[in-house]
């Protein structure tokens, strides 16, 4: 049996979710992930994480009035709250909201960018979101994880062992991913809703898994 989930606001994670009763493929776009990301481009960042991720995509231009808040220091701890923030399978943890930004404790500058243009974030989300579910109304397509389990079960001749994988949509600007655990990739908006694409990347994580 298949589920499907869909949060439309942006202060819960949104989700869509593939399973079964052995496997579990979760497919979701994280709040955290979207307002650090949002900071650090509109600061101007330089990120020194092991995934080269690209800048996001409407956009964000640099601003001026972060400046004083821009540097080498925010940047590292840009890169280890990144870190720390991808090994979490959900936003259980420590969380990157006002007024506090709990998730930030001991990282005293990139706390101050976030708190600087947090609000800025949630609006450019938030529009982000109303266009990209615009241009996507009417479109009563599933989610093709299901799909290409169901694909590798059929070349392997059996059925799929138990696993789980979580699948973190960024949206970020090129069709591109990344494998940041056995069981966790990223994906770039563009690559999951390239079919042929999100399929020939994806299979093979699902196939050693299964």
């Amino acid at each position: 049996m298949r589920r499907m989930h869909v949060s439309p606001t942006f202060e819960e994670t949104l989700m869509n979710l593939s399973a079964t009763s052995s496997w579990q493929i979760r497919v979701e776009e994280r709040h955290s992930l979207t307002i650090g990301l949002y900071a650090r481009d509109a600061a101007g960042l330089r990120s020194w994480t092991d995934c080269d991720i690209p800048p996001l995509t409407p956009a964000v231009g640099i601003r001026s009035d972060l400046a004083h808040l821009a540097g080498p220091e925010t940047s590292a701890e840009w890169d280890r709250w990144w870190r720390r923030e991808l090994l979490q399978q959900d936003e259980t943890g420590p969380g990157l909201y006002p007024p506090h930004f709990p998730a930030l404790q001991g990282s005293p500058r990139l706390a101050a960018l976030i708190r600087a243009c947090f609000e800025d974030a949630v609006a450019w989300n938030a529009r982000r979101y109303q266009q990209r579910s615009a241009i996507s109304a009417g479109d009563e397509s599933c989610a093709p994880e299901g799909d290409l389990v169901g694909r590798v079960e059929a070349e392997i001749g059996r059925k799929a062992r138990p696993f789980r994988l979580l699948v973190t949509r960024l949206p970020v600007a090129g069709d591109t991913g990344w494998r940041v655990a056995p069981d966790h990739v990223l994906v770039s908006e563009a690559r999951r809703d390239n079919p042929s694409a999100y399929g020939a990347w994806l299979t093979p994580v699902i196939r050693e898994l299964a």
